[in-house]
């Protein structure tokens, strides 16, 4: 963020990246609310759901998770959509399913203390839903890359396009 700010006439107002309670992103969430940039984090509820198989933890059925549904009488997916409220961040969760838009707005009518947000913080390991693959040969690509053959990266290229 800093090059493209040094480098930009115009400076970006919204950075749309992944943060949830497994990749909280502290130090570029600072950066952008020190800078004035409005943070809005898509996959709210990361592989929390249990959509993959060897995420790491927590899932939805974590005892933490469950005792702030339980305080607040609200679903996990609202506390976790409310962790990023609470945190100053835009959250844009996706659904097409007209009950889960319902439960996903009714969320303002409670907060999270500082020390509840710090517990579902403590889950960071940095682990991304998805990877913008596409960009995996750039040589400024920000994530971890994983030493592989020109041949596996291509096959990440190909199928990122279908996406």
């Amino acid at each position: 963020m800093q090059r493209l700010w040094d480098n930009s006439k115009i400076k970006p107002s919204v950075l749309q990246i992944e943060v949830n309670p497994t990749i909280t992103q502290e130090e570029l969430v600072s950066w952008c609310h020190n800078h004035g940039v409005v943070v809005m984090a898509y996959s709210p509820f990361g592989s929390i759901l249990g959509r993959k198989l060897n995420a790491p933890p927590p899932q939805a059925n974590d005892t933490v998770l469950v005792g702030l549904s339980g305080k607040y009488n609200k679903t996990v997916p609202q506390i976790l959509i409310r962790y990023l409220l609470d945190r100053q961040l835009v959250a844009i969760p996706r659904s097409t399913n007209d009950k889960r838009i319902k439960e996903n707005i009714d969320v303002m009518d409670f907060s999270l203390t500082t020390e509840e947000i710090e517990k579902l913080s403590s889950f960071n390991s940095n682990y991304m839903l998805r990877t913008p693959a596409k960009w995996y040969p750039h040589p400024h690509f920000p994530f971890p890359k994983k030493n592989l053959t020109d041949y596996e990266i291509k096959c990440i290229i190909d199928h990122s396009k279908e996406d």
